[in-house]
């Protein structure tokens, strides 16, 4: 389905995103196998040409799938009763098979999940001062804290484990999310679209290993795609503007980066409210619409402040975490910059923070040291760093699956066929044992940047924007900050939405280029 040419900004975001993706799709094939980087897998990055290839049959691969859905079930998604139908039996399914994944191959792994996951009697009890120094410097942890401590407390009280029920939880918000991108699909696409979209998801974000870790990644997902279906799929601007608020408001307190779609929002509509502006001072202002605006207005700020003050009593409550020992966004700006550690995490660099016990020097000390290490990098050196930080963020389709610390503390899964696939219990994949799982996530993931760079100009307007505008603002902030891949799960809807107007282009051109090629 298209509408009309993009604006001029919607064009430059179009754009910009096109050469992006190219450019990523030119880092996996031609620079990857020659580079080392952070959380380098050389099992894929060795067959990326091959891998390339194999991705090109997705396209047509999905084409062939939505052709026989529409025409061997005569299916019209187009009616809202046939779709509400089709998406609630995509949720059935999902959730059936993560079900099964999770019987299978569930574990319990270590890092920022394990001080999330961990009792409340524990955090406020025998791990006192260490949860006190943890949570401290990330209080961007405090609310899911809180969340998963009032599951702790509810399956406490039932005499059942905690963490498989928060792993539970975050396949929900997975599923929850993909059936809102569903929505998106058919709105800005098509019924074409939505069915090219489904099984992607299905396989490659609904059953992903990052589904079994109870963390921010899976439960932001919720999010991002909520907003995105509040305003594509919400049909009048109030209840557009509040479910975007409301759901950037919480999100940010799950994630940071799920501000993004709402700053692509306000961008895009700056030239909008230019000319808005410029048309009331010639011709005078619309006394409807300017109360429909203040309407909208006072809606969302009412919704912003209400929810901030809630989440910020629940934050208070989960755990009574000193201030003052809070790491600014300077502290991962500085480990950005690290060279020593390729652009990622640092266990030096958060010793050097938290020895500064005043928030500004703390603050400043960051800064000096960031200024210190572009300064001794020099030109030359950043952009080899940035190099191997867009390696790091973007060449593995798997999101950097297993490269977090003590990943694997303790394997609870029954079925070894399932932990064989993801290759749970051991870091490294190997035939028989997570490889074949990372090399469809490999080709998923190139196929993906592959439709993306192959959409037409045409086609989603200033809803395709915000999302594109998104994923740029996600591209530059993994390149300025921190280096994880993991970061970038929680968006993989949008690059999958992004790259189905691509496959359906490569899908008819194909159709239309086969008799051709017979005649």
């Amino acid at each position: 389905m298209q509408i009309g040419c993009d604006s001029l900004l919607e064009r430059a975001v179009h754009m910009t995103f096109k050469v992006a993706a190219i450019g990523i799709v030119f880092l996996i094939v031609a620079v990857a196998p020659s580079v080392a980087y952070l959380c380098r897998k050389e099992w894929l990055v060795d067959g990326s040409w091959l891998l390339a290839a194999a991705s090109l049959t997705v396209p047509l691969a999905l084409g062939l799938f939505t052709t026989a859905v529409l025409r061997r079930f005569d299916v019209d998604l187009r009616d809202d009763r046939v779709f509400r139908r089709f998406v609630l039996g995509f949720v059935a399914v999902l959730l059936a098979c993560q079900a099964f994944v999770l019987i299978g191959a569930r574990f319990s792994t270590g890092w920022d999940v394990w001080w999330l996951t961990l009792p409340r009697a524990y955090t406020h009890g025998d791990y006192l001062s260490e949860s006190s120094v943890y949570f401290g410097g990330y209080p961007n942890q405090l609310f899911l804290y809180a969340l998963f401590s009032a599951v702790d407390m509810a399956c406490g009280a039932l005499g059942v484990s905690s963490y498989p029920v928060l792993a539970a939880v975050c396949c929900l918000c997975v599923t929850i999310a993909l059936a809102a991108c569903l929505c998106v699909a058919r709105e800005l696409w098509g019924p074409r679209g939505a069915l090219m979209f489904a099984p992607v998801a299905f396989v490659y974000l609904g059953l992903n290993g990052w589904i079994m870790v109870p963390y921010s990644d899976s439960i932001g997902m919720f999010f991002t795609s909520a907003v995105l279906c509040c305003y594509v799929c919400a049909r009048t601007p109030v209840h557009r503007a509040v479910g975007m608020t409301a759901f950037t408001v919480v999100g940010y307190m799950v994630k940071p980066t799920i501000v993004f779609p709402a700053l692509a929002v306000v961008l895009l509509m700056v030239p909008r409210a230019v000319r808005a502006l410029r048309e009331w001072r010639t011709v005078g202002s619309d006394k409807a619409k300017v109360l429909g605006v203040a309407k909208t207005a006072a809606a969302s700020v009412s919704v912003a402040v209400a929810l901030w003050c809630g989440c910020s009593a629940v934050k208070a409550w989960s755990f009574d975490a000193d201030p003052d020992r809070a790491f600014s966004m300077t502290h991962f700006l500085m480990m950005g910059a690290n060279d020593a550690a390729g652009g990622g995490f640092s266990l030096d660099d958060v010793e050097y923070s938290y020895s500064f016990d005043n928030p500004g020097e703390r603050s400043r000390a960051n800064i000096e040291c960031w200024l210190r290490r572009i300064q001794d990098l020099g030109p030359s050196g950043v952009a080899s760093l940035g190099l191997r930080k867009a390696l790091t963020n973007f060449a593995d389709g798997s999101f950097a699956w297993e490269c977090e610390g003590d990943f694997y503390l303790q394997q609870r899964g029954r079925i070894g066929a399932v932990q064989d696939w993801y290759g749970t219990g051991e870091v490294g994949a190997r035939p028989g044992s997570g490889l074949g799982y990372e090399v469809v996530c490999q080709a998923c993931w190139i196929a993906t940047l592959i439709g993306c760079a192959a959409a037409p100009r045409c086609g989603g307007g200033n809803r395709r924007a915000v999302m594109q505008l998104s994923l740029l603002m996600l591209m530059v902030f993994l390149l300025i900050f921190e280096a994880r891949a993991r970061y970038v799960f929680l968006y993989a809807p949008y690059f999958v939405l992004l790259a189905v107007p691509g496959w359906l282009r490569m899908w008819d051109a194909a159709v239309v280029r086969a008799p051709k090629l017979r005649a």
